[in-house]
């Protein structure tokens, strides 16, 4: 029911934008490094997983998280 991507960029900032309707604010670029966005999709069938389909639930960086500019 859960899977884990890890990837670089510009995949997963694709990934990111091609599954959800929003973007996250916080960064710019999105997906810096050591970032992490949880995505949720109202199915349980990876099949019914398409693009614009899952909510961002939550986004982190190292920079939020921390304050500190780490990029």
């Amino acid at each position: 029911t859960s899977v884990l991507v890890i990837g670089h960029n510009p995949g997963l900032e694709d990934l990111l934008a091609t599954l959800t309707r929003e973007q996250p604010k916080e960064a710019s670029p999105v997906m810096t490094t050591a970032a992490l966005a949880k995505l949720s999709f109202d199915t349980n069938n990876w099949v019914n997983v398409l693009e614009n389909s899952g909510q961002l639930d939550d986004f982190k960086t190292p920079k939020i998280l921390t304050g500190d500019d780490l990029d």
